[in-house]
């Protein structure tokens, strides 16, 4: 009798042996697309079995080769999920886990290209032209000084190089108001004080143009 109830308890370790799984620690690292685990205790290779249901790991992360860290990461895994994993190796996987996925922090829109926006959508309508072009020279922004030197360098460089002022003057008008105007365009602007500058060069540039044109 004591024979057999040591043959018992020998199988019921041997059993215990080859049904041992690994174990996974609670989800680290993780980001909008993948989380990191650690696998200890396994037999041979490991993997992360994972899935957005529960019961239902049908997919599975890179084959690491003994315990360490396995990192879990790419599509269907998306922000705001919940992902149940296990970790498994030759003998079987372990208990299920759970982690949810952080929702993603939209990138902030913008307002690059408005002014050209209204015009295009108006399809080039004569009043939205006239109204962005000359908005520029009337909008209160923080002064953007050392870009309004190099612009002045830029379209002296042109005038310097071309000898017309019809084409600086009509260039000035055209480009200017889309780096001036609020916190829109580029973000830059001109200060309060440069305002009235702007639209008396404004003024010299349009009465230039339809001087060049007269003019023999």
């Amino acid at each position: 009798m004591k024979y057999l109830l040591a043959l018992l308890i020998c199988g019921l370790c041997i059993c215990s042996y080859v049904s041992a799984v690994p174990t996974a620690s609670a989800a680290t690292a993780i980001s909008s697309n993948g989380f990191n685990t650690t696998i200890s205790g396994s037999s041979g290779n490991t993997w992360i079995s994972w899935g957005d249901y529960p019961g239902k790991e049908n997919w599975m992360s890179v084959v690491a080769s003994g315990d360490g860290t396995i990192q879990v990461i790419g599509a269907p895994i998306y922000g705001g999920e919940r992902i149940y994993f296990r970790p498994c190796d030759s003998t079987g996987c372990g208990a299920e886990q759970t982690v949810t996925i952080p929702t993603i922090t939209p990138v902030p829109t913008t307002t690059f290209k408005k002014l050209l926006s209204n015009i295009t959508d108006s399809r080039f309508a004569p009043d939205k032209i006239s109204q962005s072009l000359l908005s520029g020279y009337t909008q209160v922004t923080p002064p953007t000084v050392l870009f309004g030197i190099a612009f002045v360098f830029i379209m002296f460089g042109i005038w310097y190089r071309t000898k017309s002022v019809r084409l600086i003057a009509v260039l000035g008008i055209l480009i200017s108001p889309f780096i001036m105007y609020g916190s829109n365009g580029l973000y830059l602007g001109i200060p309060s004080l440069g305002i009235g500058i702007a639209q008396g060069l404004l003024a010299a540039g349009v009465a230039g143009v339809l001087f060049s044109f007269i003019r023999k």
